[in-house]
């Protein structure tokens, strides 16, 4: 009679303990493919600024993809993906830099740096106020859009100049309180292809 019951009892354990690790696995995968539903699909091959595809709209703002803005914070993490849940690689600390804005989620964007970097930036801290650089060496500001016009001073590289107006081949900057014209194919923040910025 005690063996039977020992058999019973173990028999019992046996079920219910299967039973709840058959249901905490099945709360896991739901779990899991709650959030791959929510997170959005992340290529590495999205267009950036410097393709010509043209036509695509963000989903949250309905502007054009991909496009130049700026950071407006003194401070901007830069994460791995849409959300503050997720790690942070860098914290930019270089206001008024052009970013371009590769994709949306919701108030994040994924930008793209000067170097080449893309990772996922809070919509708060960014500004439509455009900007642009020389992104590898100093730059020349001319006091006209010619190339043999006077050099009003040399830009760092990586310095943010204010972005007032493109023409053709040259943009108007203002640096440091100054303004002058730069070569557009020069500036890293401006489109190559038809833009007025």
């Amino acid at each position: 009679m005690t063996r039977m019951v020992i058999k019973f009892l173990f028999h019992a354990v046996f079920v219910n303990f299967f039973a709840n690790l058959t249901g905490i696995l099945m709360v896991l995968m739901l779990a899991g493919a709650f959030a791959a539903a929510q997170t959005p699909k992340l290529s590495a091959k999205a267009p950036g600024c410097d393709s010509r595809v043209t036509g695509r709209v963000g989903p949250s703002t309905k502007q054009p993809l991909p496009r130049f803005e700026s950071i407006k914070a003194a401070k901007a993490n830069f994460r791995r993906g849409p959300g503050a849940e997720h790690e942070i690689d860098w914290v930019i600390t270089l206001r008024h830099l052009p970013v371009c804005i590769i994709s949306e989620h919701e108030r994040w964007r994924r930008v793209e740096l000067p170097t080449g970097e893309r990772g996922w930036i809070h919509a708060a801290l960014l500004s439509s106020a455009r900007f642009a650089l020389f992104a590898e060496t100093p730059g020349q500001i001319r006091d006209a859009p010619k190339p043999d016009a006077a050099a009003l001073r040399t830009a760092p590289a990586m310095a943010p100049l204010s972005l007032l107006e493109c023409a053709g081949a040259w943009c108007e900057v203002a640096f440091d309180g100054e303004r002058g014209y730069a070569l557009k194919g020069e500036l890293w923040g401006v489109r190559s292809v038809n833009e007025p910025k």
